[in-house]
């Protein structure tokens, strides 16, 4: 970026192949050597628009990047819920206790406004209730609402097993209280949905949707589907929905569209390591016939294309 002009393929090329920790070991490095100059407002600098928006997530430490992302989706006019799904459905414990306390660190001095509101000319938005690693709970319980609200919030509390090994019978319990909870009954007790959904093991609940199956002809996302509504529905099946699944669905419906969720894409691209990425192209592949780096390339143009296949593939992007 030193010079008249920027090489944008240089710029590029620095991050491909590239996990999380390599990137924040460059991110390090540059500011060991640049101790004057910040990375982001380098970049700010010399690029824009998504191309801008993609080296910045790149250059920003990854429980920040995902911190950020989180903020994002609450502040302003409206609310990104499939955002805060991606995060929180699909986060273990300890990245989940991370990104909390990046979120405190970074967002307790500005807390996102209730739902629709702005502050007045001259006036100074409203400052946080509490400055500690509850803030992320804070701006949830002001943007969302109901029980969508309340399954995020205990998504937040990090408390969902993560053993993988599975017991039948608890499996088969949990099938037939969620029948006597949701279809079984007239009107779905919905606490105990959000308490079952958001501490059992997604390895847990396939076996309970096996169960739900066998024993009522149908599985635990459509019972789910048939029992709730909303990005409360959304949430529910997503926990119990495969990481590589959900993200294929994710993104091919962020550029099956009129105009790219760029927002969604970014995500997915810098968010994934390389075992996951391979597990989410696998699983695009299966369900929509077309490899992802090419969708994606399809659908993208310019440096900002470029740089998305070339980190989808790992290969370097040849000069122009």
């Amino acid at each position: 970026m030193k010079g008249l002009g920027t090489r944008e393929t240089n710029l590029s090329n620095v991050w491909i192949g590239k996990d999380a920790f390599k990137r924040e070991k460059i991110i390090k490095a540059y500011k060991k050597c640049f101790p004057e100059r910040d990375l982001i407002k380098d970049i700010k600098k010399e690029t824009s628009g998504d191309y801008e928006t993609i080296l910045c997530a790149l250059a920003t430490p990854i429980w920040e990047y995902k911190a950020t992302y989180l903020h994002d989706a609450m502040n302003g006019v409206g609310t990104k819920e499939k955002a805060l799904i991606d995060v929180l459905a699909y986060s273990t414990n300890i990245e989940l206790r991370r990104i909390k306390e990046e979120y405190a660190r970074v967002f307790s001095g500005q807390p996102v406004l209730p739902k629709g509101d702005k502050p007045k000319e001259g006036t100074v938005a409203p400052q946080p209730e509490h400055n500690n690693a509850n803030q992320l709970e804070i701006d949830i319980r002001k943007d969302t609402s109901h029980n969508f609200e309340k399954c995020l919030i205990e998504l937040c509390r990090a408390t969902r097993n993560e053993k993988t090994a599975v017991d039948p019978a608890a499996a088969a319990h949990d099938a037939d209280m969620i029948y006597k909870k949701g279809e079984g009954r007239f009107g779905t007790n919905d606490k105990f949905f959000i308490q079952l959904m958001t501490t059992r093991s997604r390895e847990h609940l396939a076996a309970v949707s096996d169960a739900y199956k066998a024993k009522h002809g149908h599985d635990l996302i459509t019972a789910i589907k048939k029992e709730t509504s909303g990005y409360y529905k959304k949430l529910l099946v997503a926990l119990c929905t495969t990481h590589a699944e959900y993200f294929a669905h994710r993104l091919h419906d962020a550029i099956d569209r009129l105009g790219t969720d760029d927002s969604a894409l970014i995500f997915s691209v810098v968010s994934h390591d390389p075992a996951q990425r391979e597990a989410i192209d696998a699983k695009y592949l299966e369900l929509f016939k077309k490899p992802l780096p090419q969708a994606v390339k399809d659908d993208t143009s310019g440096d900002y294309g470029r740089l998305c296949y070339a980190l989808m593939t790992g290969d370097l992007i040849t000069k122009k």
